[in-house]
Order: C-alpha cells, then sequence, then structure tokens
C-alpha cells in the first residue's frame, strides 16, 4: 500500500482480495455435514463408479441403449446439462470426453465449455439432474445406502456456488427419504416436506426426458473395460 495509491484503486484492490478469499473458501466437491460428521458417500466427486442409461450413436447413425459407466456424480451431471438431442457428433463426442477423463475437477471443468449448445432449460432441471446421478450411486452402492439412511439429523451440504448448498441438500433429503422408503414401512410418503423436496428436484411438464447421447467409447477407453 502506497499512501499516494488512489481510494478507488485500494477498493479495487480490497474487492480482488475479497473474490479471492471467497472462491478458496467455495472449492468444488466435498461431503455433506450430517449429526455431527461428514459423511463422505455425499461428495459428489467422490470416486464411486456406477452405471446409467445412455444413447450409443453409432458411426451409421444407428442409437442403441446402453447402461454406461460413471467415475462420479459430478461427471454424468456435467454431460446432462449439454443439448444431446439437437447438439449431434459434436456434442456427443464431447460427452463422451467427460464421460472419460479422470477425475471429477477435470469433468467440472470440460462442462464449463460453451462450444457446445446447453439444454435450454438447464437452469430450471438442474437439480432433477443432480438428483438422478446421485440416487443412481446410492442404488449401486448399499454400504452409501446404510450409512445414509442410518442418519436422521438434516443435511448439510457443502458451501458451494450459486444455490448449490441449498439444492445439494435438497438433493440429498429426499434419495435419504425415498432410500428410506424401501427400508421401512413407517416412512410416510405424503409428507409435506418431501413433496417440497421433489418439487425442487422434479423435472417439469414441459421439460424433455434427460437423456445423454454418447459417441462410441474410444479405443483407450475400451481397453480399460
Amino acid at each position: 500500500y502506497s499512501p499516494t495509491m488512489p481510494f478507488s484503486m485500494i477498493k479495487a484492490l480490497m474487492s480482488l482480495i475479497n473474490l479471492t478469499a471467497l472462491s478458496s473458501s467455495l472449492s468444488m466437491g466435498g461431503p455433506a455435514f450430517v449429526g455431527g460428521r461428514y459423511l463422505s458417500s455425499t461428495d459428489n466427486f467422490l470416486k464411486a463408479p456406477f452405471r446409467f442409461p445412455c444413447v450409443i450413436v453409432e458411426a451409421d447413425s444407428s442409437e442403441h441403449e446402453e447402461e454406461v459407466e460413471w467415475e462420479t456424480c459430478e461427471h454424468l451431471f456435467q454431460a446432462m446439462k449439454f443439448d444431446s438431442i439437437n447438439g449431434g457428433t459434436k456434442t456427443w463426442n464431447h460427452c463422451r470426453k467427460i464421460q472419460e477423463v479422470q477425475g471429477a475437477m477435470e469433468a467440472w471443468s470440460l462442462g464449463q465449455s460453451r462450444e457446445c449448445p446447453l439444454r435450454k432449460d438447464w437452469n430450471e432441471m438442474k437439480g432433477h439432474a443432480m438428483y438422478l446421478a446421485v440416487k443412481a450411486k446410492y442404488d449401486q452402492y448399499p454400504e452409501y445406502d446404510s450409512e445414509l439412511v442410518n442418519t436422521t439429523a438434516p443435511i448439510k451440504a457443502k458451501r458451494s456456488t450459486s444455490n448449490w448448498q441449498e439444492l445439494n441438500s435438497i438433493v440429498l433429503e429426499r434419495v435419504r427419504f425415498e432410500l428410506s422408503m424401501v427400508s421401512s414401512s413407517k416412512v410416510d410418503e405424503s409428507s409435506l416436506e418431501y413433496k417440497s423436496w421433489c418439487r425442487a428436484t422434479s423435472l417439469s411438464a414441459k421439460s424433455n426426458p434427460v437423456t445423454v447421447y454418447l459417441s462410441p467409447a474410444s479405443a483407450t477407453a475400451a481397453k480399460n473395460l
């Protein structure tokens, strides 16, 4: 700091410092806090490969549905944001690149590309997209299912950007409730709280179903299967 530095420059410098501190505190990924402890299974960046049905578009334009493995919830979520139906080959290739990349942060980074079109309703349906990914993970990992169902305290997701702390908390509350419905007949599906979670994480009647179209797996990825 210089005594001769203009006040406007000082304000700009302080804003930059504050933004840097905020950015550091809002790091991507991380587990939610439930009942006095952090549950690792709630982290969307957790490496826990699971399968999710996708549409594979072959070179001759023929299509078939296939259960595709996704390394983390973040991988599938990022691929879901692109307009696979109208985006064409470039978008299918990009979604496949997201599916094959190693590491959730790398998947997140690829999801920030705007070279391929996003779904026009993305902001309205992003909570539903995350719900589908998280539910698929828990359905395929009984140990994670048990860990989450055996909690009863409110779920507080890790701090994040935009409204994602609130939205991730709602997604996890809904998933826990639905997993509990399977294991206990005492859970009331007509709960007003459950209905509010569903409203926040469901697809609107005007939206197209969430379908991820992918080009065929690369030769390198195929060798690793």
